[in-house]
């Protein structure tokens, strides 16, 4: 399996090239951009239609709701998912987006956000509650 990544600004020509190279050679897509993951966004995201992906699987795309929360580490997940596929298929990946910091991710690796304890989260939760409190705070540190 060949991974290739096709990446630029937006409406530069990335994904009617990538839709070409995929029907040429057989390819998967992963989509490569913040917006596309979601359902109803597809204008601003300038997604494909449903008729230019006939044919083609493509991933990362309309997968959550607007109002769900969406991160670098749920991409690899899209990305394992559409690895699986390629290989079971034996097709290429076609990466394609504007968004790089996934793709920087993917090819150096990225810090995991420390767990966070419920006792410290409770903690600042009551802080910021009482606004306060928390201006005290502040000015304790920055008077």
């Amino acid at each position: 399996m060949k991974t290739i990544a096709i990446l630029g600004p937006t409406a530069s020509g990335k994904t009617a090239l990538a839709i070409e190279l995929a029907r040429t050679y057989g390819a998967h897509i992963l989509s490569l951009d913040s917006l596309s993951i979601y359902k109803e966004i597809n204008i601003a995201s300038a997604k494909p239609s449903l008729a230019e992906r006939q044919g083609i699987l493509h991933f990362g795309m309309d997968v959550l709701l607007p109002s769900e929360h969406f991160d670098v580490t749920m991409f690899f997940e899209c990305y394992h998912e559409a690895k699986e596929a390629c290989k079971r298929d034996k097709k290429d990946l076609i990466i394609v987006g504007g968004t790089g910091f996934y793709l920087k991710a993917m090819m150096e690796g990225f810090s995991v956000k420390p767990e966070i304890s419920l006792h410290v989260k409770g903690e600042i939760e009551a802080k910021l509650c009482n606004l306060e409190a928390s201006y005290a705070l502040i000015e304790m540190h920055d008077p």
